[in-house]
């Protein structure tokens, strides 16, 4: 017969259990370096394209295609992750780490190369590690229910906002960073690459000196559940009244547009902005 006070014990400590403070910076410095990489080259992508002759010149919309381009890696390799997350997360970590170094040596060496297609390539091949899709999964299989919410708005919110924030602030400090090494030239066009490459080789060696090897949990616990009680989610689903399942379509609709629109927002701000203060502004001066 089964202990109840050991049960309870057992679910308080399932509900409270939090990773060590060093993993969960490990991961937060993950979500921080997506959105860095995403926003670095704002204040820098219009002066880039133009020296390169892209195509629409600095009045183009290219440089807004040079920063949007990251998105479309991201998006396309979500069952990558789901396959590479019940392996190991430290793999997973790494492998995205992986492809945003790469993609950021690419995108500095474009001005090398004279090439633009070259800022493109770049930016798609380090958005394939753009996905915050491994950490929140870490998050939700490490910490308990007691501290989800609190450790996930840090975790997850807080390095996002720093990210995006912080971005432009770096490529405006590293326009100061401006020397020769044989015909490389390193300056504010492709610092940010550089930047963000040497970032990235401070995460993978945190994550594979320190970060859980195991792999997800989660998804087969979850499918386990759904072959052990089908007729319990089909029972519920039905007693459902419309207006709940109007109402839940709402909400789920309105943190879509939400995701959705904040980035674009914010991103095009920041792009004209900067597109107003090195054009027009700095023409008349």
């Amino acid at each position: 017969m089964v202990d109840p006070t050991l049960d309870d014990d057992e679910e308080e400590d399932e509900e409270s259990k939090l990773p060590s403070r060093w993993h969960l910076a490990i991961a937060s410095n993950q979500i921080f370096l997506i959105y860095l990489y995403y926003s670095i080259v704002i204040p820098t992508a219009h002066v880039y394209a133009d020296s390169l002759d892209a195509p629409g010149g600095f009045a183009g919309g290219f440089a807004g295609v040079v920063v949007g381009a990251t998105s479309v890696g991201a998006a396309v390799v979500q069952p990558l992750y789901r396959l590479l997350l019940k392996r190991s997360y430290a793999v997973t970590f790494m492998v995205q780490a992986c492809l945003m170094l790469v993609g950021s040596i690419i995108y500095a060496l474009a001005g090398l190369a004279n090439t633009w297609s070259l800022l493109l390539v770049g930016r798609v091949i380090g958005g394939l590690g753009g996905s915050a899709y491994p950490v929140m999964t870490y998050l939700s299989e490490a910490v308990g229910k007691k501290h989800r919410s609190n450790v996930t708005s840090i975790v997850i919110w807080i390095s996002r906002s720093l990210g995006y924030a912080l971005g432009p602030v770096f490529a405006a400090a590293l326009v100061y960073v401006d020397f020769h090494m044989g015909e490389l030239t390193i300056d504010k066009r492709n610092n940010p690459g550089f930047f963000v490459a040497l970032l990235c080789v401070g995460q993978l060696v945190a994550v594979s000196w320190s970060f859980p090897r195991e792999g997800s949990k989660l998804m087969d616990k979850n499918k386990t559940n759904e072959r052990r009680l089908p007729s319990t989610s089909e029972a519920a689903s039905e007693d459902k009244s419309k207006r709940e399942k109007v109402m839940h379509l709402l909400t789920l609709s309105w943190f879509v547009v939400t995701i959705f629109s904040c980035p674009i927002l914010m991103c095009g701000w920041e792009l004209n902005a900067t597109k107003l203060l090195q054009g027009e502004y700095a023409a008349t001066r």
